[in-house]
């Protein structure tokens, strides 16, 4: 066994001796078990088994300038290059050439093959990227006279340079490939990996111009190309990484006897602070300019493809095991066991700060120009744990498991993740993303077209994400060999935080006139998760016999909140202030803003379980889902807004952040608000739970069928979702000025338990699976609230303005505590019978549930202001205790004899539910006002839906004529104790209309009803 030391060895600090403790015993339950096997068997084939220990600071501290100070006449370039710093605490790498750690081939039987890594950091790990600027920059007095005279037709080229910097603790491949053209694996094959990080992990960037800064001096500015693209200012820090597994390969036979099998394991302990910091000043293109100084004109500037972002990652590892063989044989029942196991009790912080992302000309005048800022990204991201780990069998032939009727071989992935630490938080911020010409009080834009499109602003946080899969692929038939995953994980404190801040995204122009601004498929997202499991096991085949899949997926989160936030100011052609008034102008423009997208999710746990069971025909295949998720306590909060961030400042206060046009004046032209969505997703518990078997032929045995139960607990804790945003049109409209807002949305929803459960059975002809359960059990007890403020916002018409279309605009709140869709699905396409099929759904609310929704529309205008239609608007509020959609679905081709079908449903709820809705005029006037020439209010709708329980249960059989007997039994019980309230109401008028006035087709409706419940039965035939 070899020793790598990165540092000098020294006594361990006392701070340092509990997470120590903890890692030891972590690793010796991991490989205690490889170790036993080993010893227990012949001398092994030893791999890669690097023990690494790292004691002292391991810093590294980069940075430069990488900078053309002059632009050329003719062609400037400055591209591909790259710098940065990285620093590692333990490193364990591939030799050159080398794609494993150990690699087998030729042999008909490895023995004993191992490769194991134990790697282990105390000392900090620090790297540094600072100073740093790459580009063209020509401002300054020491580059006046390289850069006096003119530029015509000059072109400049940022592209492709990359500022890195990197930080990890541990990083290890240990991996193992074993091939032959026959095989027979008769002892153990084992890979395994060890990682502790008991240290800070910490990589900074901070680069002041990844771009261009051009400052003109004299002469003619004319048909400038400045192109800055495909840039990266990246910083990662990572505790521990690992790639673990085992490939085994035969084109012939394979076999792993009662004495072999395959075994993967993963440890990982972090117990430090784990942050990636990221700050770039400017990213794009800056022409700078004076009163004096020539603006550049009939030019292109373009800003694509860059991205700068922060990713932090405490534990992060990929554990896989696969066979790929011509035939498998697998006498165990453990052929093939992958388990990891992640402890995080440290804080894992990213944070990605930027100034300016895109062009910003502050030239006195912008005259031609096109700007186009296309396809950036900012971004965040932390997690405490994340690792995906997998096991798969594929065979050209078939997949034979032992003797019949004994016990399968169960080819099995684990999965244990726990957090205990500080938290988890990603921060990003960005300052102006977009373009941005001449900005001072005196300056005009003429002519100029901008086009800001495909930008992306991110902030992701999660505590533990985990992803698991078992496959078993054959082209013949699959016997005695099954699929299972065990998943738990638990997040004991620490809040878990994504924040996206922006305080423009879009163009800006202070005066123009016969331009085009268009800001179209941006977006901006912050998504915050404390635990996500994605388990799913596929087994497909020819004939299947004794193929039981199951899946096992338990999450606790005992304390922390989660939230995501989306703190933005404006979207679209944004304003320019002089003290609180907005003073940009707009004549005979193109205004475009669509497609852009603001949304926040969060979720306490997540859980997607899913089995696929496939084949020619089904002999015994069975599929198993227990799903359990506790929340303790802790709020969940999910919010779109501005937040009027303020340093220093107490907490934020949300006011309305802006989606359109913003301006002082607008004359002419013509200005599009149209297709923006804003959301926010606030929930405690959420489950997708599918246990899918399908037979080109029949389904048969005892132990074929499916079981699934799911188990929601929310004990404590507050789900939150807030929207505030105006959609349209802000300024005095004149000269024929046309607006239009149509088709934006503005949704909220907030949770404490939802899941969807689907049990699906279909045979190409006989089904006769006896086992056919469907459970789900919700408890929720703390309160849960939605709520959108929206104001659809036309201006204000002053002379002559244009016609005024407020169309097709969607505000929604849904707020319950408990959701479930549950559905068992039968098909054969001749007859079913033996079946024994139970539906079963209990739910319990105590907490509040409240649903709240604000639209406000007002068209205001003076004499000689044109045609105003508000139509197809609606405002919608959703409140229920418990809520449940209920279905049985079987239908047989010909004959459906001696089954039964149950389906039960219990729900309870104690907790006060209110739903309000409102579309709003302005305080105190109508909704249309002034001297509009004809006003049409056609066909909006206002809708309040309040329920203690709602729910729908379904039984639906359908055999042949004189072929179908069943038993059937549906039992709903609803019991109701909390006040259910819903309050509907608009304004819905117009005043001063000159020539017509049109108000038809509008609907406002409150329902409030405390238990709702419909239920069906029907037998029928085909």
């Amino acid at each position: 066994m070899s020793r790598h030391t990165t540092s000098s060895s020294r006594r361990v600090p006392r701070t340092h001796l509990a997470p120590l403790a903890a890692a030891v015993a972590l690793l010796g339950a991991a490989m205690g078990a490889q170790a036993q096997i080993i010893s227990a068997g012949p001398p092994a084939v030893i791999g890669p088994t690097p023990s690494q220990n790292s004691s002292g600071p391991v810093t590294a501290n980069g940075g430069a300038n990488l900078v053309l100070g002059t632009l050329d006449p003719v062609t400037t370039n400055n591209s591909n290059n790259s710098l940065g710093a990285s620093a590692h605490g333990n490193e364990h790498q591939l030799a050159p050439g080398a794609t494993e750690a150990l690699s087998i081939t030729s042999q008909a039987g490895a023995v004993n093959p191992v490769v194991t890594a134990t790697q282990l950091v105390t000392g900090a790990v620090t790297a540094n990227t600072n100073n740093t600027t790459v580009g063209i920059d020509t401002t300054g007095a020491a580059n006046a006279l390289a850069n006096a005279g003119s530029r015509v037709g000059a072109t400049a080229n940022v592209s492709g340079n990359e500022v890195s910097t990197q930080a990890s603790g541990n990083s290890d491949v240990a991996t193992m490939a074993i091939s032959a053209p026959t095989l027979v694996l008769a002892t153990p094959a084992i890979a395994g990996t060890g990682q502790v990080t008991a240290s800070n992990i910490s990589a900074n960037t901070a680069v002041r111009l990844l771009g261009a800064s051009i400052q003109p001096r004299s002469g003619s500015w004319t048909d400038l190309t400045v192109n800055v693209s495909g840039n990266t200012a990246d910083t990662s820090a990572s505790a521990n990484q690992s790639k673990t597994g085992i490939a085994v390969t035969t084109p012939a036979d394979l076999t792993i006897s009662t004495t072999g099998g395959l075994m993967s394991g993963v440890t990982q302990v972090q117990a430090g602070t784990t942050r990636a910091i990221s700050a770039v000043d400017t990213l794009g293109t800056q022409i700078q300019g004076t009163l004096t100084s020539p603006s550049p004109s009939n030019s292109s500037f373009n800003t694509s493809g860059n991205q700068a972002t922060a990713s932090a990652q405490s534990n992060q590892q990929s554990n896989q095991i696969a066979m790929d063989a011509g035939s498998v044989q697998l006498d165990g029942t453990l052929p093939a066991f992958a388990n990891t196991v992640q402890a995080a009790s440290g804080s894992t912080q990213a944070q990605s700060v930027v100034g300016m992302l895109g062009v910003s000309n502050a030239s006195t005048n912008s005259s031609g120009n096109q700007y186009i800022v296309n396809g950036n990204t900012a971004g965040a991201s932390a997690s405490g744990n994340t690792g995906n780990t997998g096991v798969s069998v594929t065979a050209d032939s078939s997949i034979t498991g032992p003797a019949a009727m004994g016990p399968e071989a169960i080819v099995t992935v684990g999965n244990t993740q726990s957090f205990a630490g500080a938290g988890v938080s990603a921060h990003t911020k960005v300052t102006q993303l977009g373009s941005s010409m001449a900005p001072s009080i005196l300056g005009n834009s003429s002519g100029d077209t901008q086009t800001i499109s495909g930008n992306k602003a991110y902030a992701s946080a999660q505590g533990s994400d985990a992803t698991n899969t078992a496959n078993l692929h054959a082209s013949g038939s699959i016997d005695n060999t099954g699929a299972a995953i065990t998943s738990t994980q638990s997040h004991a404190s620490g809040n878990v935080s994504a924040i996206t801040e922006v305080t423009a995204l879009g163009s800006r122009a202070l005066f123009s006139q016969g331009g085009s601004q268009t800001v179209t498929g941006n977006s901006l997202q912050a998504t915050a998760q404390s635990t996500r499991a994605s388990n799913a096991i596929s087994i497909t085949g020819g004939s299947l016999n004794f193929t039981p899949a199951a899946i096992v997926s338990t999450q606790t989160h005992t304390v922390g909140n989660t939230s995501a936030t989306v703190d933005v100011a404006q979207v679209g052609s944004v304003r320019t202030t002089l003290g609180p008034l907005s003073v940009n102008t707009f004549t005979r423009d193109q205004q475009t803003v669509s497609g852009n997208t603001l949304a926040a999710v969060a979720s306490s746990q997540t859980a997607s379980n899913q089995t696929a069971i496939n084949g020619t025909s089904l002999d015994n295949a069975g599929a198993l889902i227990a799903n359990t998720q506790t929340h303790v306590s802790g709020n969940v909060s999910a919010t779109v807004a501005n937040l009027n961030q303020v340093s220093p400042a107490p907490a934020p206060s949300p006011t309305m952040a802006m989606v359109g046009v913003s301006g002082l004046s607008l004359s002419g032209g013509q200005s599009i608000v149209s297709g923006n969505n804003a959301n926010a997703d606030a929930n405690i518990n959420l489950a997708a739970n599918t246990a899918a078997l399908k037979s080109d032929t029949s389904m048969n045995g005892a132990g074929s069928g499916a079981i699934l139960g799911n188990v929601q607990d929310a004990q404590a804790g507050n789900a939150t979702s807030l929207v505030q945003v105006d959609f349209g049109v802000s300024g005095l409209r004149s000269g024929g000025h046309e607006a239009i807002v149509s088709d934006n949305s503005a949704n909220a929803s907030a949770s404490q338990n939802q899941a969807i459960n689907t049990i699906s059975l279909q045979a190409g002809t006989n089904l006769a699976a006896p086992t056919l359960q469907l459970g789900s059990d919700q408890k929720a007890s703390g309160n849960t609230s939605a709520t959108v403020v929206t104001n659809l916002l036309t201006g204000t018409g002053v002379s002559n303005s244009g016609a005024t279309t407020v169309s097709n605009n969607q505000a929604s709140t849904s707020a319950r505590a408990n959701v479930a869709n549950n559905l068992l699905a039968l098909d054969s396409t001749t007859a079913s019978g033996g079946l024994a099929g139970v539906l079963s759904n209990v739910q319990a609310n105590v907490g509040q549930v409240n649903a709240n929704t604000t639209m406000t529309i007002g068209v205001q205008g003076a004499l000689d202001t044109g045609a105003v239609t508000v139509s197809g608007n609606a405002v919608d509020a959703l409140g229920a205790g418990n809520a449940a959609l209920n279905s049985i679905n079987a239908a047989a081709g010909t004959a459906f004899n001696g089954n039964s079908a149950s389906l039960l449903n219990t729900q309870t709820n104690n907790g006060a539910i209110t739903a309000t809705a409102a579309l709003n005029a302005p305080a105190g006037q109508p909704m249309v006002s002034g001297g509009a020439t004809t006003s049409n209010l056609l066909n909006n709708t206002v809708t309040a839906t309040a329920y203690g329980n709602n729910a729908v249960n379904q039984i639906n059989i359908v055999a042949l004529p004189g072929q179908l007997v069943a038993s059937t039994n549906l039992t709903s019980t609803q019991i109701n104790t909390g006040a259910v309230t819903a309050g509907a109401s608009g304004n819905v008028s117009s005043g001063g209309v000159s020539t017509g006035n049109n108000i038809s087709g509008n609907r406002i409706s409150a329902v409030a009803v405390g238990n709702n419940s419909v239920s069906s039965m029907t037998l029928g035939v085909k």
